[in-house]
């Protein structure tokens, strides 16, 4: 399951929600309890950090450059 970012419409906190995919879109700002809040669209995508995540990748062979 996804982290979603939201941001409050009354006091503009910005909080993530850890939710489904098919779960609807909404929850409570942890900072003022309203439930007018609104999903933020990022274009970021899936983000993998650290090495080694890419097939194509060769390992560098120690001694050699």
């Amino acid at each position: 399951m996804p982290y979603y970012d939201y941001r409050c419409e009354e006091c503009a906190e910005q909080f993530e929600l850890f939710q489904s995919m098919d779960a609807p879109s909404g929850g409570v700002c942890p900072k003022c309890q309203s439930h007018l809040v609104k999903r933020i669209i990022g274009g970021a995508g899936i983000i993998f950090k650290g090495s080694d995540f890419y097939v194509t990748q060769q390992r560098q062979k120690r001694g050699q450059d």
